[in-house]
């Protein structure tokens, strides 16, 4: 055989690590000739990124903001139908109970308090 399989395997490993050597090392001497002779030219650069940034987190925060103030209007008017669905019950059953003082309607709600009762059962209070 002309060449050894190992030698031809290590050649070309050889081969391909010294292109990516020499590619990062021209592709860094590359940029760092765009960054600009001086440092004034890499200052403005940075000065504009940052000023990129303050925009994208001010329209964040904005955002935030409105979605706070659209979950403050939703509670607003769950709170609201809640308390005109609790008044339209206590009405319709202070009606009910009124109409027909020996029947009682299967639409009508009881309802028990939530107090915690302190006393065992069968004892005072």
């Amino acid at each position: 055989m002309l060449f050894d399989p190992r030698f031809v395997f290590a050649f070309t490993i050889l081969v391909a690590v010294t292109g990516f050597v020499i590619r990062s090392v021209m592709r860094t001497w590359f940029n760092r000739g765009q960054g600009g002779g001086s440092a004034t030219g890499r200052l403005a650069k940075m000065e504009e990124r940052i000023a990129r940034i303050e925009d994208a987190t001010s329209g964040l925060v904005a955002e935030f903001a409105a979605v706070r103030e659209r979950e403050r209007f939703m509670t607003q008017l769950v709170e609201s139908r809640a308390r005109k669905d609790a008044r339209a019950m206590a009405e319709s059953s202070s009606s009910a109970v009124s109409g027909a003082a020996d029947e009682t309607s299967p639409f009508v709600v009881q309802t028990v308090s939530a107090v915690r009762r302190t006393a065992k059962p069968g004892g005072t209070i």
